[in-house]
Formats: structure tokens, sequence, C-alpha cells
């Protein structure tokens, strides 16, 4: 939601430095335009620090979802390998060590993919009912 707000206050600042450059007075009215800069080479210095920091952002949030991706299969994971230890020994007996292998491996994966949308339904649904 950050990222979002940010880019367009970016594309804002790039208006501004357009504006500027084409030689017309850049955005006078509206919430945002004590927050523009005035000059087209200050516009243009905080229109590609903004960049870089919205790229620096969105590589954060990338690594920051396969992260906790990693960690809740990783933990499911070894929830259903302790459950299945705790079936005993008939029931090892009666399964292979690749089918048991099999739905330690799958199940994680498809439930880590179906815990993520349902934890974060919430906070996408409250997101998107905000005004743009």
């Amino acid at each position: 939601m950050v990222r979002q707000f940010l880019q367009k206050y970016n594309i804002q600042v790039l208006a501004t430095l357009i504006t500027g450059l084409g030689g017309t007075a850049a955005m006078t009215g509206g919430f945002l335009a004590p927050f523009l800069p005035g000059q087209p080479e200050t516009a243009a210095i905080f229109f590609a620090f903004l960049t870089l920091f919205s790229i620096l952002l969105s590589f954060l949030d990338r690594l920051t979802l396969t992260w906790s991706n990693n960690l809740m299969a990783v933990k499911l994971q070894q929830r259903l390998h302790d459950k299945l230890l705790n079936l005993g020994p008939t029931y090892h007996h009666s399964h292979d060590l690749g089918e048991t292998m099999l739905i330690v491996t799958r199940f994680s994966t498809s439930s880590q993919i179906l815990l993520r949308d349902v934890i974060s339904f919430p906070v996408v649904r409250v997101s998107a009912s905000l005004p743009p």
C-alpha cells in the first residue's frame, strides 16, 4: 500500500518535472502542491531518488514475501512430519517411504498457498476498499 502511494507521488513529481522543462508553471493547486519541488533540477533529482527507493522497496517486499512463504512451508512440513511419526509402525509398514515423503511435501506446499490467501485476505480486502 505504501508502495502504491509512493508511485502515485512519483508520477506527480514526474509531471512537475515535465511541466518545468516545458517552461510552464508547475502544479500550484491541490493538496500535493506544497510537497512538490519547484525547480526542474530538484524535481529530476527527487524523481530519481523516489524511483530508486521504490525499486528497493519492491525488492524488499519480494524478499520478505519469499522468506515468509518458506518459513510457513517449513513449519507446516515439520508439523506434518511430526504427525506422521506419531501414527506408529503399523502405518509406516503399510505405506512406502516415498508415499509419506510425497504427502509431507505436496500437502505442506499446497496448504501454505491456501494459508497465505486466508491470512492475507482481510488485508487485501481492506486496502482494496480504500479510495484511490
